[in-house]
């Protein structure tokens, strides 16, 4: 493969000049133009004949990449969508570890509309209408030859308005649904009952205690969490004010966004959330909140916004505001192809990017995509930093995890790399009490408020009572930041004890702690806090 630059100001193009071609006589493969800022490189990852339609993806532990693939047909019913089964999930793996994906098998097939994917504790779990689904290869030859539905059930009609699930800081799962309708169980008996109304749900990984965490919009899309516990997400047709307006969304729990069109799907409950960013009619898609150092520190805990229509990647940096953001946004990643569709991105473990070019065959529900266009196909790119970082064992393969003591594994919830201290802290989790003293310890003794909020979410999902009894004590540490996660993971875990010492936040001097404290506070049903 052949690269050549051109250079512009203030980005470089990438123009990738050569032809990918099948050794069995396939249609070549011509990549879109590409430019990116000056410093950043672009190739490719996987393109056809490998893949041809790929819509959302996230990856394992082992770095192996699972994409939701379009079968690249625009089927507008129902019937005909589960009569067809048309569209599956791929795995691809890198053998070679040279940054190319060189293997592929179908994970999944015969699948509704699959959008989004989490590998959680050995599975993928993935929202593809009606349903929550637990897939599970158990004898890792690339296939899930297990299949469970672990909730359901919402409503679609081939526009890709369902996506998830997403892991939030306490362990639960969070997922979008769009303006079709509704009506979860848990498996505990947990219901939300039956609506239209778009919103954010949420449950824990066996299904149960499904809840509603915000409702509004048409579609919400692709959700990120901040390093304090805040939930952010995309949301594709937010508001019609002076104008249809997708957006980005900062959701507060029950919290209700802006009517849409005038459809009176809600009651009214005071305020609604405003946007945090109205960007028109740009149909935003995935999401990312980049954790790595390979891009450099300026760009740690920064967010990386696909947006389908306009051929963009957007940077976005929050910037607090009140006890909420505004953002600092400019363009990363652009493309002149009015064929390059950018549906999802996220971080390796390596610290670069890979952004997902669905290709051209979305017509159906996308109001700038009236030309379905199949012929034209979709690849994954990698965004590097030239001369950035280079993350030495970024999975942590060389790390003997199995004989690690507790206290070890505490220690690495402070590494620099963030696929080895989220393997850290699941190992923790599933030691359970055993490891909470361990955490503990290293919480009192570390300097770092970054570091002192992962060793608070790790015993949030613990959840003995020496964790709680932490988080409640966490409640006053000098860092906002860890007051407001305390806080946010009690309310969450619905700590009556806490209760009190919820109240005396109510005075802090920082807005964010302030709401936080209050909606825990109605979370853990504290009667004496009313007054």
């Amino acid at each position: 493969m052949l690269l050549s630059l051109r250079a512009f100001f203030p980005v470089i193009s990438l123009f990738i000049a050569s032809l990918i071609g099948n050794i069995n006589g396939a249609e070549p493969f011509t990549p879109p133009e590409i430019r990116v800022p000056e410093g950043f490189e672009v190739s490719i990852a996987v393109a056809p004949p490998m893949i041809a339609y790929p819509m959302m993806a996230c990856l394992d532990e082992h770095g192996r990449l699972y994409i939701a693939e379009s079968d690249g047909r625009n089927l507008t019913t129902k019937a005909e969508i589960e009569k067809e089964l048309p569209r599956f999930v791929r795995r691809l793996v890198d053998v070679d570890g040279d940054g190319v994906y060189d293997k592929s098998t179908i994970f999944a097939d015969k699948m509704t509309m699959p959008e989004g994917g989490l590998w959680h504790n050995g599975a993928l779990y993935i929202i593809s209408a009606p349903y929550l689904w637990r897939l599970e290869d158990t004898d890792d030859d690339g296939v899930a030859d297990k299949r469970e539905k672990v909730i359901g059930y919402m409503d679609f009609d081939g526009r890709a308005n369902q996506h998830g699930p997403y892991f939030g800081p306490n362990g639960r799962f969070y997922f979008s649904g769009g303006h079709f309708g509704y009506r979860f169980k848990g498996t505990d008996g947990s219901m939300t009952g039956t609506s239209r109304a778009a919103g954010v749900f949420s449950c824990w990984p066996d299904g149960s205690d499904v809840r509603i965490e915000g409702q509004g919009g048409i579609n919400p899309v692709d959700i990120v969490f901040t390093g304090n516990g805040e939930m952010l997400s995309t949301c594709a047709i937010f508001d019609s004010y002076g104008g249809r307006h997708d957006a980005l969304i900062h959701w507060l729990p029950g919290g209700l966004t802006q009517r849409v069109y005038g459809v009176p799907l809600l009651h009214e409950t005071g305020y609604r959330l405003p946007a945090v960013s109205r960007w028109g009619q740009v149909a935003p898609a995935g999401l990312v909140r980049y954790r790595g150092d390979h891009f450099g520190q300026s760009y740690t805990d920064t967010l990386f916004a696909c947006q389908f229509n306009t051929r963009r990647v957007v940077h976005v940096r929050l910037k607090p505001s009140g006890a909420t953001f505004t953002t600092e946004e400019k363009d990363f990643l652009v493309s002149p192809s009015v064929d390059f569709h950018p549906a999802d991105i996220l971080e390796d473990a390596d610290g670069s990017l890979l952004l997902l070019d669905t290709g051209g065959w979305l017509s159906w529900g996308c109001p700038h995509s009236k030309l379905a266009k199949p012929e034209v196909k979709g690849a994954v790119y990698r965004i590097r930093r030239s001369g950035g970082v280079v993350i030495d064992d970024p999975l942590g393969s060389k790390i003997s995890w199995g004989k690690m003591p507790s206290s070890s594994l505490a220690e690495l919830l402070g590494d620099e790399r963030p696929k080895v201290r989220d393997r850290a802290a699941e190992l923790l989790i599933k030691r359970g009490d055993k490891a909470d003293t361990a955490v503990i310890a290293a919480l009192r003794d570390s300097s770092s408020a970054k570091v002192r909020r992962r060793h608070l979410r790790v015993l949030s999902r613990i959840r003995s009572d020496v964790s709680l009894i932490a988080l409640r004590a966490s409640l006053k540490d000098s860092d906002a930041g860890v007051r407001q996660l305390a806080a946010r993971s009690l309310g969450i875990l619905e700590d009556r004890a806490s209760g009190l010492l919820l109240m005396e936040l109510l005075g802090d001097e920082d807005p964010g702690v302030v709401r936080s404290a209050a909606t825990a506070l109605g979370q853990v049903k504290e009667k004496s806090a009313v007054s």
